[in-house]
């Protein structure tokens, strides 16, 4: 048993140590971790009934200049007999964030340090605990393990795996690290009006925010549930059944979601040419964009608008991580890049879990 285990059982907790056991293996099926997208109905103006091939303009500038991708690994470090007799786990984490800035003189990819960040975590279930008895046991930790951790609690829900909450306590306190980062570079300017960031995944951060910080954000999703429902009543039909016809350079019609009363177009785009896929999704992206102006939030997103960053994903498509990454028809390389980066900032395996 390690330092901080030790220190834990020292205390008042009942802790029973376990094998480490990292959580983000051979866990999760190809679209467990997708979120829901339940869309209201069509979101573009003019309208636009069936799939579109993206018009292809003369070469220019890509317009995106910023490339935000977050990461996170899991780990089971310990269980825990509550007072009231209940054996729930502890999980551990590490999180991070990283942002890469295109430099429009070489093309070259540098990564921006100052938004990059690095964060580890415990978390504890919130039965037997407190939130002042967690502010304490983090400024002992610091002590013990000369590392800072935030501690943390996870919400006990039935039905539900606690070692699966835990999880999404830590894959939620990654997306408000990915917030706070947008918010950074939002104040401090870096993002100017002609230039765009991609954000690896979805839009749908289960937080209030202020949108107009968004405007130019992209959400770029690698996979998404086939099995979800696009539109309501008569025209309802599977994410699945619509894009796996789509050939390469088609888009989707854009489709509203709505999350925390703010309104999302999304869409579906194919980048990879359907013979040198092994499956019928692998090569198709999801696309998002809030919708920020009045007209937008009444009509829809414009069809210009989605062509433009439609177009400027599609010359994003090459260089391929091909051979180094499973999801490679599904990645733009600088989202690559950037994730790379941060899984290289993390901890070991071996020396994570050995701080425990």
């Amino acid at each position: 048993m390690g330092k901080i285990l030790s220190f834990l059982k020292d205390s008042r907790y009942n802790i029973l140590e376990c094998g480490r056991i990292n959580l983000d293996f051979d866990r999760f099926t190809e679209y467990k971790e997708s979120a829901e997208h339940k869309s209201e109905r069509l979101f573009e103006y003019p309208t636009l009934q069936k799939k579109k091939i993206v018009p292809s303009s003369p070469y220019a500038s890509s317009i995106f200049a910023f490339f935000l991708d977050g990461s996170r690994r899991t780990y089971k470090i310990a269980d825990y007999i509550t007072p009231d007799g209940r054996y729930l786990p502890i999980v551990a984490g590490q999180i991070g964030v990283a942002v890469l800035k295109r430099e429009y003189s070489t093309g070259d990819l540098r990564v921006l340090r100052d938004y990059s960040r690095i964060e580890s975590l415990i978390v504890f279930p919130d039965q037997g605990t407190n939130e002042n008895e967690l502010r304490e046991l983090a400024e002992a930790i610091k002590k013990i393990s000369k590392r800072s951790f935030t501690v943390t609690r996870y919400n006990l829900k039935k039905e539900k795996e606690p070692v699966d909450l835990a999880i999404a306590k830590i894959t939620s306190m990654m997306h408000n690290l990915e917030l706070k980062t947008v918010s950074d570079l939002t104040a401090n300017s870096l993002l100017s009006p002609g230039e765009m960031l991609v954000l690896d995944g979805s839009l749908e951060f289960r937080k209030k925010i202020d949108i107009v910080q968004f405007r130019n954000i992209v959400g770029l999703s690698k996979s998404f549930r086939p099995s979800s429902s696009l539109v309501k009543g008569k025209q309802k039909c599977d994410v699945g059944a619509l894009v796996s016809s789509l050939q390469r350079r088609e888009r989707t019609p854009v489709y509203l979601t709505t999350v925390e009363n703010n309104k999302i177009g999304m869409w579906y785009l194919r980048i990879r040419e359907t013979k040198y896929m092994s499956n019928p999704l692998q090569g198709v992206l999801k696309l998002e964009c809030f919708a920020v102006d009045p007209d937008e939030q009444e009509n829809g997103l414009h069809s210009d608008r989605v062509d433009t960053i439609s177009e400027n994903v599609l010359r994003e498509r090459n260089v391929t991580p091909y051979g180094s990454d499973l999801r490679w028809a599904n990645h733009i390389y600088p989202i690559y890049l950037a994730e790379n980066y941060i899984k290289s900032c993390f901890m070991s395996d071996v020396v994570f879990e050995g701080l425990f």
